[in-house]
């Protein structure tokens, strides 16, 4: 009565990539976590969906949820502006023509909006997030780029609003993040 199809080797080479992803960055997500003093994760690109399939939880006491396994739409969360920024035009097109949820105050759906974000990640190679997708949660993330340029995935580092980023920390916090981008990539090079 039933037999596997095509779909089902999709579904299991996209987790098994997955898999692999999480195993190679999660040297860089440790010491990442204790560097910034919040949490760090990774997300992949699942259609209009970024998926996060790792964190590495702070050493601080109060932590935010761990995001693993969840989706959040690209516009609404800085890794999944980060893999937004970095489609071809045409991609970034297509996904602004669809309605852009709105999800707090903050969240940019408007699409110029997004696009001068866009613009503004291209140019700086991270992005911020604060209190776009939930209320009291900041975000910081970087692209992580395959060895043909592609950038296939995100880390960020997410903490409570009220103590995430520390005033005048924003700058070092960014940096932080395009650093572990960059060491990511550099171990998917060498695989």
């Amino acid at each position: 009565l039933y037999r596997l199809g095509p779909r089902l080797v999709t579904l299991a080479a996209g987790f098994s990539i997955a898999r692999s992803l999480a195993a190679l960055a999660r040297p860089t997500l440790e010491p990442l976590a204790v560097d910034s003093g919040e949490a760090a994760g990774l997300g992949i690109n699942d259609g209009d969906l970024i998926h996060y399939i790792d964190q590495v939880d702070t050493p601080n006491p109060v932590v935010v949820r761990d995001w693993t396994g969840s989706r959040a739409p690209l516009h609404a969360v800085s890794s999944g502006q980060v893999l937004l920024a970095f489609r071809t035009p045409g991609a970034i097109e297509r996904y602004l023509e669809g309605p852009l949820e709105r999800f707090t105050d903050r969240t940019a759906a408007d699409p110029d909006a997004v696009r001068a974000r866009i613009r503004e990640i291209r140019r700086h190679g991270y992005a911020w997030a604060i209190e776009e997708f939930d209320p009291g949660i900041s975000s910081v993330a970087a692209p992580i780029a395959d060895s043909s340029g592609e950038v296939i995935a995100a880390v960020h580092i997410h903490g409570p609003s009220y103590r995430f980023p520390a005033a005048g920390k924003e700058l070092g916090l960014a940096q932080l993040v395009v650093e572990a981008g960059a060491r990511i990539a550099a171990s998917l090079r060498e695989t």
